[in-house]
């Protein structure tokens, strides 16, 4: 396939459609420092985030933005769920690192999902930069300076949801970045969550496989 034809299809698989999430993770200084502007990760885990947020509940937030996460709070029936407004990513999923903005002692780490095509390009050498980064990120930035001084909502002070969202993305247990050419292997239960948020997502391009 032309290499250009691929990209407008990555950009395509990216974009349209795209949301917020939000999820509010305390990091360590060492852990934030492991995430490059510019760089891109895989993680291990389906990650839990939120579509809705108010203030920082710590001092560390990721932002991801995507087109691929699946509202599971439409399809669980259940009240935590619905409250929280539970939306997964896939576990595996990649992410370019677009900013690691830091205000008023705390910080936000804003990741843009992408497809495991786009990785293997870049990993080939190719830079690639869309132009719709910049405005993501300054989006980004003024959602975060507009929740600073907002509390947080009551829902993610709650101890099942803190459970959730206690892990570091693209981090291992020892806080090294997950091999981003090693997948881990999915089955068992996991599995059927895995195919439930493809089908929900409805990424059928192959671009991600």
């Amino acid at each position: 396939m032309n290499q250009d034809k691929t990209i407008e299809d990555i950009a395509n698989w990216i974009f349209p459609g795209l949301g917020i999430y939000y999820r509010d993770t305390p990091l360590t200084e060492e852990q934030i420092c492991k995430y490059s502007i510019g760089s891109y990760l895989r993680n291990n885990f389906f990650i839990d985030t939120s579509s809705f947020s108010e203030g920082v509940d710590g001092k560390t937030r990721y932002i991801i933005v995507s087109s691929k996460v699946a509202p599971m709070y439409k399809f669980e029936g259940n009240s935590n769920t619905v409250r929280w407004k539970l939306s997964v990513v896939n576990a595996n999923s990649y992410f370019k690192i677009l900013d690691v903005y830091a205000k008023n002692g705390k910080t936000q780490i804003l990741l843009l999902h992408v497809p495991k095509k786009l990785v293997e390009i870049v990993s080939g050498g190719k830079n690639i930069d869309f132009d719709l980064e910049k405005t993501v990120i300054d989006t980004a930035r003024q959602r975060f300076d507009e929740m600073l001084d907002k509390k947080p909502a009551a829902e993610f002070s709650e101890v099942a949801w803190r459970d959730r969202i206690k892990y570091p993305i693209g981090l291992d247990p020892s806080d090294n970045l997950c091999d981003i050419n090693k997948p881990v292997s999915i089955s068992g239960p996991a599995l059927s969550v895995y195919g439930a948020i493809e089908k929900i997502v409805g990424d059928q391009t192959g671009l991600n496989t």
